[in-house]
């Protein structure tokens, strides 16, 4: 398991217009790979962004390994 520390920053690539996030969705812990991969997913669409997030409590994600 890896446990995400309050405080740490998560990022998310964009061409929408929303405040709330819905879930499913994915998050970054490096701000390049959202940019990149909104960049990649839509191209030629010159209207992305990159919201920031901020962890309020600690979050514990289970790898694939985990789970078999």
């Amino acid at each position: 398991m890896i446990t995400l520390r309050a405080g740490t920053a998560l990022y998310h690539g964009t061409i929408h217009e929303f405040e709330e996030i819905r879930a499913p969705c994915w998050f970054a812990t490096v701000p390049d790979q959202a940019v990149n991969h909104v960049a990649y997913r839509y191209p030629n669409n010159e209207s992305c962004r990159l919201m920031k997030y901020q962890l309020k409590q600690d979050v514990v994600l289970l790898e694939q390994n985990d789970v078999c």
